[in-house]
């Protein structure tokens, strides 16, 4: 490992341990917790219905059998999507991760 590879990584943690909590925070970002907040957990179970959405409107559309086309909204959709996981990803993180600031 490299020192520039050491100076990014915090101290004691190693690349696939941080995957792996990653991993966890990303699923944790729209499953409701016991320890969440009401208006969190209303968060979550509506960034839930929306990928669900969106998941099943993407398939939808990549399947021949299904006459479809592109909505011209689906784009700012998709990107509604993305913005949301991703803010609710980084919620979670600084919640588990450990960091100078906690």
């Amino acid at each position: 490992m490299s020192d520039r590879d050491r100076a990014i990584q915090p101290h004691g943690v190693h690349a696939h341990a941080t995957v792996g909590t990653e991993l966890k925070c990303l699923a944790r970002s729209v499953t409701p917790m016991t320890d969440d907040p009401p208006a969190r957990t209303l968060e979550k179970v509506i960034a839930a219905v929306l990928v669900a959405t969106w998941t099943v409107g993407t398939m939808l559309m990549t399947i021949d059998a299904v006459a479809t086309t592109v909505p011209p909204y689906w784009m700012p959709f998709t990107a509604l999507v993305f913005l949301l996981i991703g803010r609710l990803w980084d919620l979670e993180v600084q919640k588990v991760l450990p960091t100078s600031d906690n």
